[in-house]
């Protein structure tokens, strides 16, 4: 076995070691691992809302997609060239949507973020 992977072993043993000992301490491993549990949960409710925000936001996005082209549709049969136009428009709508979406979608990681680090702190 040649040496860096004997060292790469031995710093994860006592790394493996010390985590045991951290979570298993007969004074404060309870406290500790329910502490650890429990932002767990948070970071999974906060993972998920993140997630149905962002569903929700593919939705509209879709929404307005579907929309647009019954409009464009619609419109070609009445006005010709002012039917790209509404379409550009409309691109841009969507594209406008995305981006809220995009914007969103940080903001909420963000307050993620920030909420597993006020629990950090406590």
């Amino acid at each position: 076995m040649r040496k860096g992977q004997t060292m790469i072993r031995l710093l994860f043993g006592i790394l493996a070691g010390m985590t045991l000992m951290y979570l298993f301490d007969p004074r404060h491993g309870q406290n500790r691992r329910q502490m650890l549990t429990e932002r767990f949960r948070r970071g999974k409710d906060v993972t998920s809302q993140s997630g149905d925000i962002i569903q929700a936001g593919r939705d509209t996005v879709s929404e307005v997609k579907d929309r647009a082209q019954t409009v464009a549709g619609k419109a070609q049969e009445r006005f010709g060239q002012t039917v790209q136009d509404a379409t550009d428009r409309a691109g841009e709508t969507v594209a406008d949507v995305k981006d809220q979406a995009r914007e969103l979608n940080d903001s909420t990681q963000k307050r993620a973020k920030a909420a597993m680090s006020n629990d950090d702190r406590e």
